[in-house]
């Protein structure tokens, strides 16, 4: 038996919505320790997947490009689908991750993602798969390459909030890319602060400097999408953002499409928390960055680890 443990992760932005220069996408993500996917997988002698409709559809696609035709997977935990937590991809690396290391065959998750249909837009859900941390990538080729990745700082906690509904997805998201064509100085600036900004502040341990790009990068990427989701932010987003906002939370900003929103704090843990309980009506969660991508243990390690 193997239990694959992947993260979940914000998406802080696309840095091109619309082709600029040839080039389109680029992305920045960060893996976070809380909603983290969980997979169980043990030979079988036929195919039975458990948990939720899309495991079944990428088990198969893992059987049938690999030629594994006997397995019983079990989806154990899974973030909440389609609110900007990145449950899709993680869904589907760690059932691939659980097939593949259960029948010992050599991989790479990358190529791996790439099969299953992944990183038409965004390569951070694999590359938070794979390595945990702050993560971007250098939009649509073959596949998004990975262009940085740093280990976040422990001490910079991360709140999150999760308002009711929905986020685009599909073939919405879809349609929502084919509308976008926002000003090309706008993709410049956000790859300003992206590389010239954000990043070294992660890498000197500045977080200042790291809320305040971020905000500026939150800001340029909102007024990107604001044709579609008409402001900066998703209207489902709007209360809790002006909630954060008044609690002195820095950084603030929206994963993907939303409804998700995140700020981040170094200090007053537990008093924000708390606050921010008493006055949403949303799921309210205190994370960490995950500085380490998906793990997967045997079942002999687990009884091991149970000793």
């Amino acid at each position: 038996m193997i239990k694959v443990n992947a993260p979940s992760r914000l998406h802080l932005g696309v840095i091109a919505p619309a082709e600029v220069d040839g080039r389109r996408y680029g992305s920045v993500g960060l893996a976070l320790n809380v909603y983290e996917t969980e997979v169980l997988a043990e030979k079988y002698d036929k195919i039975e997947v458990f948990g939720c409709r899309d495991a079944k559809r990428f088990a198969r696609k893992i059987a049938e490009h690999f030629n594994i035709d006997g397995f019983r997977i079990k989806v154990m935990k899974l973030a909440p689908r389609h609110v900007g937590l990145g449950s899709t991809t993680q869904l589907a690396l760690s059932i691939a991750k659980a097939i593949l290391d259960l029948y010992d065959v050599k991989h790479d998750i990358v190529e791996v993602s790439r099969i299953l249909g992944r990183g038409k837009v965004s390569g951070v859900g694999t590359y938070v798969f794979k390595y945990g941390g702050l993560v971007t990538d250098g939009g649509v080729g073959s596949f998004p390459p990975l262009l940085t990745r740093c280990e976040f700082p422990e001490n910079w906690k991360v709140f999150v909030v999760i308002p009711k509904g929905k986020g685009l997805h599909g073939r919405e998201e879809d349609r929502a890319f084919k509308i976008l064509k926002p000003k090309s100085h706008l993709t410049y600036k956000a790859s300003y602060f992206v590389f010239m900004k954000l990043i070294p502040s992660v890498m000197e341990r500045k977080f200042e400097e790291f809320v305040r790009s971020l905000e500026k990068l939150q800001e340029i990427v909102g007024t990107m999408f604001s044709e579609v989701q008409g402001d900066v932010f998703n209207p489902k987003s709007a209360e809790a953002i002006d909630v954060m906002r008044s609690l002195g939370l820095r950084g603030i900003g929206q994963s993907s499409w939303g409804p998700t929103v995140y700020g981040f704090a170094c200090e007053r843990f537990e008093e924000i928390l708390d606050d921010l309980k008493a006055n949403l009506s949303a799921e309210v969660l205190l994370a960490s960055a995950r500085n380490e991508g998906a793990k997967a243990k045997s079942f002999s390690d687990l009884l091991s680890h149970r000793k």
